[in-house]
């Protein structure tokens, strides 16, 4: 089994580019967490990225209360963004692939 997991830049890279259907046919397991959900903000990318969640390809984590000091501190010890935290976290966890196009993000994980 594969797994990704995506952080913002890369979901909305493929949304922009209109490559998520080409993404998903790979059958990779993809994986985000809400807060990085978050960020696709402009209507036209959630347009192109929701089916794919309401599909359930796109497994979409919650950030739990529990987790959410874990999450604050590796952002602030690392100077990194809640959402590119939980990102981490959540490959971590899942001993997943992160996929990035942020270069402190990539030296992070």
């Amino acid at each position: 089994m594969r797994i990704a997991v995506k952080d913002a830049s890369i979901l909305i890279d493929l949304a922009e580019g209109d490559l998520l259907g080409l993404w998903f046919q790979l059958k990779i397991d993809t994986h985000t967490t809400d807060l990085v959900l978050r960020e696709v903000k402009q209507e036209t990318q959630w347009q192109r990225v929701s089916p794919f969640v309401d599909a359930g390809l796109l497994q979409v984590h919650a950030t739990a209360a529990a987790q959410i000091a874990a999450v604050v501190t590796f952002s602030q010890t690392h100077g990194i963004s809640l959402p590119d935290a939980s990102g981490v976290l959540l490959a971590r966890r899942l001993q997943a692939c992160l996929l990035t196009g942020d270069r402190r993000l990539r030296r992070t994980a």
